[in-house]
């Protein structure tokens, strides 16, 4: 879990520092919003997968 949250901290962050100013706080809450629903679904369609 620990490492999870690091990664979202440090993708974060990078993605702060990659948009412009004006458009940071709408970058930075799509890729919270893209990272939890890929942890919400991920395991659920890898079950359907296989």
């Amino acid at each position: 879990m620990f490492a999870a949250t690091a990664g979202m901290a440090w993708y974060a962050t990078k993605v702060g520092n990659e948009v412009p100013s004006t458009h940071r706080g709408a970058a930075v809450n799509l890729f919270t919003l893209s990272y939890q629903l890929g942890g919400a679904f991920g395991p659920a369609l890898v079950t359907v997968m296989m």
